[in-house]
């Protein structure tokens, strides 16, 4: 029809393989130049149904891979496009099949294990992609390959900041492996990801060890500049997120020595100077937490605690 957008053309006219592959990468380039408006206009071309109809009748590992890649660069960051894949239920039976599957590549299986990390960005995902917890939780435990770890480390990290999600990751172990990667020396695992994971789901009588605090505290500072942590590596975090696991550190009575001694109070001035600027109440919450428990109930004061609530911008 004449009100067919172009788009929806060349999904029709891509035949073989190899156009199918040329027509996904110009669509993942389009997407990073203009990605809000792409991504919703490409969903209403068709483009999710296509796709999934491509995954389910091919077994060629790089048109899985570019196809899976542009899933991920469509629902990034997006609640919208998001929301429309993970309510394709075909798609992510594909998406569980490519992951479980050992016939497909290492490549094929990052991705689909980074697709669906993408969509756990956005929480009223959570329900159905729970389903997945028992699988992340057993790679992390087993699994031999650091970089599929790491993924499903920062997946179950996701579902962790969720407090709705606590009890079904707390009844499917997740703690334990999650404990033993926040405790391991490697950087490449991204310890400091399970131990804000853990910081969400442990309860107060958890007692981390001090080096763990300081890690957390160190990436606090430094994603509240806006660098990556760990230094030199492309994560780079949510200063709300790492304010939200630093709140529940505080709950502990040894955690929150521990954090007096690392000097986080200057630290959570410096968050709340930064949110008060930017308008990002939640980093606001979170910070007038930690600093909240971090007193003790001890004099407020000396933290200036009530000049941040009476800023007009405090909501």
């Amino acid at each position: 029809s004449s009100h067919m957008s172009d788009v929806a053309r060349l999904l029709l006219a891509a035949r073989t393989t190899q156009q199918k592959i040329t027509l996904i990468e110009t669509l993942r380039v389009n997407l990073q130049l203009h990605p809000r408006e792409q991504q919703d206009a490409y969903a209403r071309d068709g483009l999710i149904p296509w796709l999934t109809t491509l995954l389910q009748t091919s077994n060629f590992d790089r048109e899985q891979s570019v196809a899976i890649g542009l899933l991920g660069d469509l629902a990034l960051f997006n609640d919208n496009t998001s929301s429309l894949i993970v309510n394709t239920p075909e798609l992510i039976q594909l998406t569980r099949s490519l992951i479980v599957s050992h016939t497909n590549s290492i490549a094929v299986r990052h991705l689909s294990l980074r697709l669906l990390s993408i969509l756990a960005d956005n929480w009223t995902t959570h329900r159905n992609l729970s389903t997945f917890i028992p699988f992340l939780v057993k790679t992390v435990t087993e699994d031999t390959d650091p970089s599929t770890r790491v993924i499903c480390v920062m997946f179950l990290g996701k579902f962790a900041y969720n407090h709705e999600m606590r009890e079904t990751l707390i009844r499917e172990n997740a703690l334990d492996p999650l404990m033993e990667v926040s405790r391991c020396k490697n950087p490449n695992l991204v310890p400091v990801v399970a131990s804000l994971a853990v910081a969400n789901l442990a309860d107060e009588s958890y007692t981390m060890d001090r080096t763990i605090v300081s890690d957390l505290l160190h990436a606090f500072d430094l994603t509240l500049n806006a660098e990556p942590y760990p230094p030199g590596s492309r994560f780079f975090g949510t200063p709300w997120k790492i304010a939200l696991g630093i709140s529940n550190v505080c709950r502990n009575e040894t955690n929150r020595s521990y954090c007096r001694e690392l000097k986080l109070a200057p630290l959570l001035h410096k968050g709340l100077s930064i949110a008060l600027e930017t308008g990002d109440s939640r980093l606001i919450r979170y910070s007038l937490l930690s600093l909240w428990r971090l007193t003790d109930g001890a004099d407020s004061r000396e933290f200036n605690v009530f000049d941040y609530s009476r800023n007009e911008q405090f909501t």
